[in-house]
């Protein structure tokens, strides 16, 4: 048995030694995902491992719940016996659509939607929730995928809702219950029309990934002896969707983009979507040219209720390519202007420009991570290769991202030897105290508080530290940093710089 080291970094203000706990994997599994969700309803989430062993080329899920005891975050061994993953299951979330208390296991497949239910011998029942044609027409043999957002509540009537994803475009799958029993019979589907570039065809992923504004799962089967490739290869793809109040009536909506542009689902009281389009303020040329730093993103940016537009694109000026950040103040009828109200000119992203309030005013600033050109290629090295990056936080002044900057610190990343990308997460501040950066560099994660002087902000030196092995890939499980997987072959360790 190889040992599954769960290493905890507790930290406040002042550094302390990381707590230690212990966890145990049969010997060669393989760590392909995690996902934290509360499965036992006891306001503390647990982490749930996706595992593969290729001895047997069998996939499982281990379940270790968050203990209360102080010190130890999951427990050492699986909190329930390892649920083994059927062949056709692409992926999974958790959601509760039972009347007995607590989230249930939701398996996706192709073609279905089922939760498993345990029943009172502990033996698995598989409940069929819905048919639905997911994006994905068939599974990774050796990964299943954790879709944390799938799992929401939609129409507002305290019952999770499924949020999926369809060739061409999404699904919202409704829980309603009659006589106590759970339902998903209220079904709307938002069809997108096909892609009109070739973007598609440039970018080839392996796996699964979100990557410009697409959804992308790349499969294949058939593994003849002697070939060591896949024998069968394809791909498909959809736009994400963000969900959010896009017409302020206090209901969610969706909203996604393709081709040239935004196409919204708008929900009313009575729970059903209505599909609109609107114009993006594109250059006309913009369609026919790969373009690697484009971006679309919607938020209120000045407060005055109404969805602005954030716009990422490359642009050539006196010779060299600069990335535009260009903000779009919507109209009083919800439409954007043909120019933008402010712009920002910069060097080349490492990602997208994200919408955090760094300085905890309140209001959410820029905070972009851009590199050298020459350095462009460290990002997709096999290899572990380090680069200086610049990291940059504008503060938001009424919809504007304005210069000075909040922040300008160039700092040394690594780049992940599997996942192929730098580690660097950005907190927002909490408690009128500005955020946090963790990174990672030198062999390690390391956090660095954020401290306000005046409008500025300036970056302290790490006052904690977790060692990072080499070829090792790196997991944010909460999406918010404050619980990190360290996956090794043989190992994995937990991280959390607490606040």
């Amino acid at each position: 048995m190889h040992v599954l080291s769960l290493t905890l970094l507790a930290s406040f203000l002042a550094p302390q030694d990381p707590r230690n706990a212990t966890i145990q994997l049969p010997k060669g599994h393989q760590v392909t995902g995690a996902m934290l969700a509360d499965i036992n309803i006891d306001e503390r989430v647990d982490l749930v491992l996706a595992c593969y062993d290729p001895a047997t080329d069998k996939r499982s899920l281990r379940v270790h719940l968050r203990q209360a005891k102080r010190g130890t975050a999951f427990t050492s061994a699986p909190s329930r016996p390892p649920f083994a993953i059927d062949p056709d299951v692409v992926a999974f979330t958790f959601l509760d659509c039972s009347e007995e208390a607590g989230q249930e296991l939701v398996l996706l497949t192709p073609e279905l939607v089922a939760a498993v239910i345990s029943k009172s011998n502990g033996a698995p029942d598989y409940r069929q929730l819905a048919r639905h044609q997911l994006l994905w027409p068939a599974a990774n043999s050796s990964a299943v995928v954790p879709l944390r957002s799938a799992a929401i509540d939609f129409d507002g009537d305290g019952q999770g809702d499924l949020l999926l994803p369809k060739p061409n475009g999404w699904s919202v799958l409704f829980q309603d219950r009659k006589d106590g029993a759970p339902t998903f019979d209220r079904t709307q589907t938002i069809t997108l029309p096909k892609w009109e570039n070739s973007l598609t065809k440039a970018v080839q992923s392996r796996g699964i990934t979100s990557e410009g504004n697409a959804f992308n799962m790349r499969f294949g089967g058939g593994r003849p002896s002697g070939i060591g490739g896949m024998l069968v290869r394809t791909s498909t793809r959809t736009p994400q969707c963000k969900v959010l109040d896009l017409d302020e009536n206090g209901l969610l909506d969706l909203v996604m983009y393709r081709n040239d542009s935004m196409h919204a689902a708008m929900q009313n009281k009575a729970g059903a979507l209505t599909p609109t389009d609107q114009q993006l303020p594109l250059s006309p040329n913009r369609l026919k040219a790969f373009d690697p730093a484009f971006n679309v993103q919607w938020a209120d940016f000045n407060g005055d209720r109404r969805t602005d537009l954030l716009l990422t694109s490359s642009a050539q000026r006196d010779g060299e390519v600069e990335v535009r950040v260009d903000v779009f103040l919507a109209n009083q009828d919800g439409g954007w202007p043909d120019k933008p109200d402010s712009r920002l000119r910069m060097q080349q992203l490492a990602r997208p420009p994200q919408l955090i309030d760094v300085n905890a005013d309140g209001i959410d600033d820029l905070v972009c991570v851009t590199l050298r050109t020459s350095a462009m290629a460290n990002l997709t090295s096999p290899k572990t290769a380090s680069f200086d990056a610049q990291l940059t936080m504008y503060r938001n002044d009424g919809g504007a991202f304005v210069t000075p900057s909040l922040l300008s610190k160039q700092l040394p990343l690594v780049t992940d030897s599997r996942l192929r990308k730098p580690f660097l997460v950005v907190r927002p501040g909490r408690r009128g105290r500005p955020g946090d950066v963790l990174l990672h560099t030198n062999g390690h994660i390391e956090r660095r508080f954020l401290n306000l002087k005046g409008k500025q902000l300036t970056m302290a030196k790490a006052d904690a530290r977790a060692p990072v092995p080499k070829r090792a890939s790196i997991l944010v499980a909460d999406l918010i940093g404050d619980d990190i997987l360290i996956l090794t072959d043989g190992e994995v360790r937990h991280v959390s710089f607490r606040r």
